[in-house]
């Protein structure tokens, strides 16, 4: 059987699901990507605190392109003269303007 060139362990079509996504177990091992990032900002004050006093290491559990990691450092740079009651809301609004051009 062939296997298609793409990063990580080879997998068969056939052990992906519709859209190109890795199916199954494959699925759950990838890193996550900017919307699970900003979901998890918006719920998780404890992590947003976190991106905001470390955001390289934060950072490194999502996979991120350069445009994406960019908005990112940019609205977390921002935050730190929000008041942490408005961080949440600041954050996702910063990169919706930022990702959305």
């Amino acid at each position: 059987m062939l296997y298609k060139t793409l990063p990580g362990p080879p997998v068969t079509p056939t052990a992906r699901a519709e859209g190109g996504q890795p199916a199954g177990r494959e699925a759950s091992m990838r890193k996550q990507g900017i919307r699970e990032l900003v979901g998890r900002a918006m719920v998780d004050p404890d992590f947003l605190d976190s991106l905001v006093r470390a955001p390289e290491s934060t950072l490194v559990e999502y996979e991120l392109d350069d445009t994406e990691r960019a908005a990112v450092l940019q609205a977390v740079t921002r935050l730190r003269s929000t008041p942490s009651t408005q961080r949440a809301g600041a954050f996702r609004s910063t990169l919706v303007r930022r990702l959305a051009t």
